[in-house]
This record gives C-alpha cells, sequence and structure tokens, in this order.
C-alpha cells in the first residue's frame, strides 16, 4: 500500500535576501517520520526584469518557525485524511531565527526574468536508486531559504512533496 502523500506550498513569494520563504515542520509530539520526496521553485516576476536569478537552498531545521504565515497542507488523493498541527505545520516568511544544519540538502536558482526558457528548478528529488529519501524526525523540519542576492521586482513559487509514516 502506497504511503499518504502530501504537499504545502506558496505563490509569489517575494525575495529578500537570506529570506526562510517556507518552513515546513514535523511536531515534536506527532510520533510520527516526515519524509520528503520533492522541492521544486519557479520564478515569479511582478515587473519586466532581465538578467535575474534568485538562489534557493533547503535545509533541515530544529527551530519551530514563529511570525510568519500558516500555510494549509493539502493531500494528493482524496480520502487519505488531513494533516492537522499536532502532526504538522508549514509557515511562510516566519519572523524568528531559525537554527540550520551546516550543508543544505538541496540547491537551485530560479529566474525572475519573465521571458526565461526554463524558469523551474528542483531544489530536492528523491530518486529511486536505493537511497532513502530526506527524512524528518518529531521536531525537525525543512526551510526553503533564499540566497543573499536581492532581487528586484521578483518573487518565486515553492511546492514540497512529503509522506508521513
Amino acid at each position: 500500500m502506497a504511503e499518504a502523500t502530501y504537499f504545502v506550498g506558496t505563490t509569489s513569494s517575494a525575495t529578500v535576501p537570506n529570506k526562510h520563504h517556507l518552513v515546513l515542520m514535523n511536531s515534536g509530539g506527532s510520533g510520527r517520520l516526515m519524509r520528503i520526496y520533492r522541492i521544486t521553485a519557479s520564478g515569479a516576476p511582478t515587473a519586466a526584469v532581465t538578467g535575474l536569478v534568485v538562489s534557493l537552498a533547503a535545509f533541515r531545521t530544529s527551530t519551530q518557525p514563529t511570525g510568519g504565515t500558516l500555510v494549509t497542507f493539502y493531500a494528493a488523493a482524496t480520502g487519505q485524511g488531513v494533516v492537522v498541527a499536532a502532526t504538522g505545520i508549514g509557515m511562510l516568511a516566519p519572523t524568528n531565527s531559525l537554527t540550520l544544519e551546516q550543508a543544505p540538502f538541496g540547491v537551485g536558482v530560479v529566474s525572475g526574468e519573465e521571458t526565461a526558457s526554463a524558469n523551474e528548478t528542483q531544489i530536492y528529488t528523491f530518486a529511486l536508486t536505493g537511497m532513502r529519501p530526506v527524512e524528518l524526525a518529531p521536531g525537525s523540519g525543512v526551510t526553503i531559504r533564499q540566497g543573499v542576492l536581492a532581487a528586484a521586482s521578483g518573487a518565486v513559487n515553492l511546492v514540497v512533496y512529503f509522506t508521513l509514516v
């Protein structure tokens, strides 16, 4: 039997240097393991821009996000149930400082240029090679963080696909 699959995302998250665009946490008391299978990003230009790229990286975090906007988790198939706050939370642009693992587990860039031909990137994709997907124990999470480059008139769209076991 296949694991229930969920996704969470955001559209048009304004680009700001070092911003945590989206944080996904496996709640401390969930008693479940969260497996990350895919993280995608695309540019969402808000004006005509040329030569703009936004770097993004996925990091593990152990810090509960606060001060941002809560987002809803969605089931990939009907009838598989919902993710409740006791299991996991998602937050856009938290205002607190997050503790990150030193190395990202996924990186990518998106273009804010409206004429860019390849405007989607896979920040992280689980490959069926015998390796395990990124797993988040209770009390840990993942954040998609922008690099230090300032972006004029830009925004990003993000989606994270995951399961709970």
